[in-house]
């Protein structure tokens, strides 16, 4: 599996909005037959940071959802959303039954 996860800060005016378009974002990504997971969380104590955890079944799944028209579309549409720069990262995830 391959696990991208993201940091956002989204400027408090858009924070809902940001939230909405996200529930789009995630419908379409979980579509995409190798996205296992596409989770939005809001900090309880910070509404303007959020954080995404995405798994794939591997790299090249991740690639091709960031390379997918509805990716490609979002990052239009919220590009002067955001507060500074975006954290991401990227890792490989091993599956360990207990």
């Amino acid at each position: 599996m391959f696990v991208i996860l993201g940091v956002r800060r989204v400027k408090l005016e858009h924070a809902d909005e940001y939230i909405r378009h996200m529930e789009e974002m995630t419908r379409l990504s979980l579509a995409e037959p190798e996205c296992i997971r596409y989770d939005l969380m809001r900090d309880n104590d910070d509404p303007t940071l959020f954080i995404l955890y995405e798994v794939f079944t591997d790299e090249a799944a991740a690639r091709a959802h960031q390379n997918a028209p509805h990716h490609h579309k979002w990052r239009d549409i919220a590009r002067d959303w955001y507060i500074e720069p975006h954290r991401v990262g990227r890792w490989e995830a091993t599956i360990i039954d207990f």
